[in-house]
Parts: structure tokens; sequence; C-alpha cells
């Protein structure tokens, strides 16, 4: 083989999520392997944040010419409290793609919208137990499929959503949990942002 280490690495290595709107906070994106974690209180726009940060990444960089400024990425979005609302989402990315535009129609918005909302995945875990078995099939489905087609950025509203149900049944799941998240973002294929209830 020609090709060294270094360069191997680089080739394979995805560049980080830009997110145009958090550039005072993030001004080199989130890099793969990144934990970031959004603490609030209850009804202070967390799974708003979470659901405009989609909007973004799922967004191409690009379309018909356009800049779009998106990472065409795939994301899950686990939602613990039931706040996700798929025609909200929608309505974000239109309105991204609209600020891009400066309000103009474009051809194929729909087609486009579509096909943003096919790279998220939406999962609604009722305990503990059924996140665990959602982060380990992102797991194990990530490491059966390429670069272009693997989950970057896993979005959990509610890490602690479960806390007291396992603490009343003295069961250490949410431990189990910390681990499962520590293991994704150490073999940093995939950032996770999460929220957390103050």
């Amino acid at each position: 083989y020609d090709e060294d280490c270094f360069s191997a690495f680089s080739r394979v290595r995805l560049p980080p999520i830009k997110l145009p709107f958090l550039n005072s906070i993030f001004p080199n994106g989130i890099l793969n392997g990144s934990c970031i974690e959004i603490r609030g209180e209850t009804g202070c726009g967390k799974t708003q944040l979470l659901m405009q940060m989609t909007a973004q990444i799922v967004l191409p960089p690009n379309f018909n010419g356009i800049q779009l400024k998106g990472a065409n990425a795939k994301v899950v979005f686990i939602d613990t409290s039931g706040h996700f609302d798929v025609f909200r989402l929608s309505s974000m990315i239109e309105n991204l793609i609209k600020r891009e535009t400066k309000g103009e129609e474009i051809a194929g918005m729909n087609s486009l919208v579509k096909d943003c909302l096919s790279r998220v995945e939406i999962t609604r875990p009722k305990s503990s137990l059924e996140l665990i078995c959602v982060l380990k099939s992102i797991i194990i489905n990530n490491s059966e499929k390429n670069l272009e087609e693997t989950v970057r950025v896993v979005m959990i509203d509610g890490l602690i959503s479960f806390y007291w149900i396992d603490k009343f049944n003295k069961s250490e799941l949410g431990g189990i949990v910390a681990t499962i998240v520590d293991e994704m973002i150490r073999k940093g294929q995939m950032s996770i942002i999460m929220t957390n209830q103050l």
C-alpha cells in the first residue's frame, strides 16, 4: 500500500458538524466523540434547542446551488419525555431553507424536506432497559454500516428521565446507561447531545 496511517486516518475521519447558530459556543463545530449536556428548568427550551440542532444537522450543505450550511448527517433522537414533534421539526427545516433563500420558494422544497426527515430516527423508550436497548442497537448498527451511512449524532432528550423509577426499584440500570454512553463517546464515531432537568 502507498498510504501511511496518518493519511488513512485523515481520509476516513469525519469532519466536525457546524451549526451556524451556535458558532459563538462551538466555533470549531461539534467534534466526533463530543458529549454535550444541556441543562435547564422545565419549559426553558431544551427540547426546542435539540430539535433546532437536528434540523440544521440533517440539512445538506447545499441544494441546487443554494448554501444551506447543513451537515447532511444522520441523527437518532431519543425522546424520553414525549415532547418531540415531527411536524415542528419539518417546519424548522423549511424555515432554515427559507432563511437561506431569503424567503424565496425553491423547486423541490417538499422532496428536500422529506429527504432531510429521512435522516432522523426517532425512538421513545419508556424505561432505562428500553433506553439501554436503543443505545446498544445504535452501536451495533453503526459498526455494520459504511462511514456515510452511520449515525453522526445521538440526541437524548431527558437522559435521567427514569432516575426515580430506577431508584425506587433499587435498579442499577441508570449506571449501565451511563457506561454505554461513555462507550459511545470513547469510540468517537458519533457525538451525543443530551438534556437534563435541573
